[in-house]
């Protein structure tokens, strides 16, 4: 009976251990980005582009380059690959708000291993080519309105994109090891109705919290992106 008892104590005090590990792996976290910590409210849900359910969680939040953004902890789910559902990974993710829906969603993922899981989920759309070769060879860009998307994701913004790249993996895109290491350490982007996202693969601490701060300053532009596509296709807009 006391071996039991001496067990339980050890088992509770191991998860108290990982749980405050885990807490301030968060705040470091949430400090590198400078935003504040807010009390975890209730899970939303919704699916990525992939097509992966989620559960997500607003951890802090504040403001960066003027907007209001938020940092939250994403966990994905899929009864795909197996009968039972499971989580299949975490994600930190930042976001930005947007002051105007943008002229149409986009999404920006390193090639690589994230190409493949989608072909394993099920056959992706087919990457909008830029014109620009070396940074279609490293980051594939999804939108349903490629004009669009092209103009968001401009030279200047392909320019930061591709020196985030590099500063990553070195090496550049090619290569088995570099197509997998693309994928789990560098950030996805994407812009939705509401909101500017980056997201990358790890559970809130400094790691990720490194991660998001260095693709920090492309979200931004990629949502200021987004207002300047809004005005410029407006200016072609016929008189009425």
């Amino acid at each position: 009976m006391a071996g039991f008892i001496i067990g339980i104590v050890v088992i509770g005090g191991l998860w108290y251990w990982l749980s405050q590990l885990s807490r301030k792996a968060e705040r470091e976290c949430i400090a590198l980005l400078g935003l504040t910590a807010v009390s975890r409210g209730a899970a939303t849900h919704g699916q990525s582009a992939e097509g992966l359910d989620y559960v997500e969680r607003v951890i802090a939040e504040g403001s960066l380059h003027g907007v209001v953004a938020q940092l939250s902890s994403r966990n994905i789910r899929s009864d795909r690959v197996a009968r039972a559902k499971r989580d299949r990974g975490a994600f930190t993710v930042l976001s930005m708000q947007l002051s105007r829906p943008p002229p149409a969603p986009l999404r920006l993922q390193p090639a690589g291993v994230a190409r493949a899981a989608e072909w394993f989920l099920g056959r992706p759309p087919d990457p909008v080519l830029t014109g620009d070769a070396e940074f279609d060879l490293a980051w594939h860009l999804y939108a349903t309105h490629p004009e669009a998307a092209i103009l968001a994701v401009d030279a200047s913004l392909r320019v930061a994109l591709m020196r985030l790249h590099r500063l990553i993996l070195p090496t550049g895109p090619s290569g088995v090891s570099n197509k997998l290491a693309s994928g789990l350490l560098l950030g996805s982007f994407e812009l939705t109705e509401t909101v500017a996202r980056c997201y990358v693969v790890g559970t809130p601490s400094t790691q990720t919290g490194e991660r998001l701060k260095l693709a920090e300053p492309i979200l931004a532009r990629l949502a200021l992106a987004a207002r300047l596509v809004v005005k410029v296709l407006f200016c072609f807009l016929p008189d009425r």
